[in-house]
C-alpha cells in the first residue's frame, strides 16, 4: 500500500508544475515601489520612531498618513491595471527613418488622465531579430481618446509586433505600474525603410529623356507642386509671375511606363540603392503610373495601385545584401 501511495503522489506532482508556469506566463501586470516610494516608506518608519520617543504631533501625522497614502495609491493602480484594455493601435503601414508616429487608444477608469505614460513596443523582424521600440513620454489622455506616441524607426525590415508594454506611476511617483497588453494581427505589422532619396530620374521618365536630349521642347508651364525637382523650375517665367512655374516637356514618344531595376541604380551602397528605389516607387505611385520592380532573385510584374505599391515596398524591406 505504501508503494502504491508513493507512485500516485509521484504521478500527481508533475501535473501541478505546468499550471504554475502557465500562471506566471499569463500575469501581465506588476506593481512595485519606486526609489522615491522606498524613501517615503523609510521616512514613515523614522516618523514612527520619533513619535514613540518624543511624542511629536507632526511625526504622528506623518506616521499615519504615509502608509495610508501608499495603500490608496496601490489600490488605485491595481484598479487601473484590472480595467486597462488596448482598444486600438494604429501603426503606419510604411515608416521611414528617423522616427514614426502611432496612435494609441486605451480604455481605463477615469481619474488617471494627467499621468505620464511610457510605452514600449516589442517587435520581431522577418530575420528573427527581437527589437524593443521605446516611445517618448506622453501625457495619458482621457479614456478611448487617441494618444500620439513617437517611436524611433528601427533598421530596414518587415516587423510584426507581439505585445505593448506600458509603464505608469502614481501622482507622487511612489508606485510604478508595468503592464503588458497583447496585440492582434490586424494592428501588429509595419515596414521600416530608409528615407527616400532620388539622385537621378528613373529610366524611361521624362526627366531621363531630357537628360539625354538637352534640346527637348517645352510644351507648357504649370504651377509648382510639392515634390517637383528644383531644376525643373522656369526661373525667368517665375520672375514675371506671382507663382513658381515648372517646365513640363512634351510626353509624346516618351514611355511613361517604368521597370525599376536594382542593378540600374548608379549608387554603390546597398542601402542607398534601396532608398533610391523607394523614392522612385513613391514618385510613380503618386503619379498613378504603371511600374514593375526587378530585384536580385525576384521580379514583380508591372501594375499600379496601393496593393501593388505595398507589394513592392515589402520586397524592398526584405531584400538582403547579396
Amino acid at each position: 500500500m505504501a508503494t502504491s501511495n508513493s507512485t500516485q503522489s509521484s504521478t500527481q506532482k508533475p501535473t501541478q508544475k505546468p499550471n504554475k508556469q502557465h500562471a506566471n506566463r499569463t500575469r501581465l501586470s506588476r506593481i512595485r515601489l519606486s526609489r522615491s516610494g522606498w524613501v517615503w516608506l523609510a521616512l514613515s518608519g523614522f516618523a514612527v520612531v520619533v513619535a514613540m520617543q518624543f511624542g511629536q504631533t507632526f511625526a504622528y501625522a506623518l506616521a499615519c498618513f504615509a502608509p495610508a497614502y501608499l495603500l490608496v495609491a496601490y489600490w488605485q493602480l491595481k484598479r487601473f491595471a484590472q480595467h486597462l484594455q488596448l482598444q486600438k493601435l494604429t501603426l503606419p503601414q510604411h515608416c521611414t527613418q528617423p522616427h514614426f508616429d502611432a496612435l494609441l487608444s486605451l480604455d481605463f477608469p477615469a481619474g488617471l488622465s494627467a499621468q505620464t505614460l511610457q510605452v514600449q513596443l516589442q517587435c520581431r523582424s522577418h530575420r528573427g531579430v527581437e527589437v524593443s521600440l521605446n516611445a517618448a513620454e506622453a501625457e495619458l489622455a482621457l479614456p478611448n481618446t487617441p494618444l500620439c506616441v513617437r517611436f524611433a524607426s528601427p533598421e530596414r525590415a518587415l516587423y510584426r509586433c507581439s505585445q505593448l508594454a506600458l509603464q505608469l506611476n502614481d501622482p507622487l511617483g511612489f508606485w510604478q505600474l508595468q503592464h503588458t497588453l497583447p496585440m492582434t494581427e490586424s494592428m501588429s505589422e509595419f515596414i521600416s525603410l530608409p528615407k527616400a532619396q532620388i539622385t537621378a530620374p528613373f529610366p524611361g521618365s521624362v526627366e531621363a529623356e531630357q537628360a539625354q536630349h538637352h534640346d527637348a521642347d517645352i510644351s507648357h508651364l504649370r504651377s509648382y507642386q510639392w515634390g517637383d525637382r528644383p531644376d525643373r523650375i522656369h526661373w525667368k517665367a517665375s520672375a514675371r509671375s506671382d507663382d513658381w512655374l515648372v517646365k513640363t516637356a512634351d510626353n509624346a514618344g516618351v514611355n511613361t511606363r517604368a521597370e525599376l531595376d536594382y542593378n540600374a541604380c548608379r549608387l554603390s551602397d546597398h542601402e542607398d540603392k534601396i532608398a533610391e528605389l523607394y523614392g522612385w516607387l513613391l514618385q510613380l505611385h503618386q503619379e498613378q503610373a504603371p511600374y514593375g520592380l526587378k530585384l536580385p532573385g525576384q521580379c514583380i510584374a508591372e501594375n499600379r495601385g496601393a496593393a501593388h505599391f505595398h507589394h513592392c515596398v515589402t520586397a524592398l524591406a526584405q531584400l538582403d545584401p547579396a
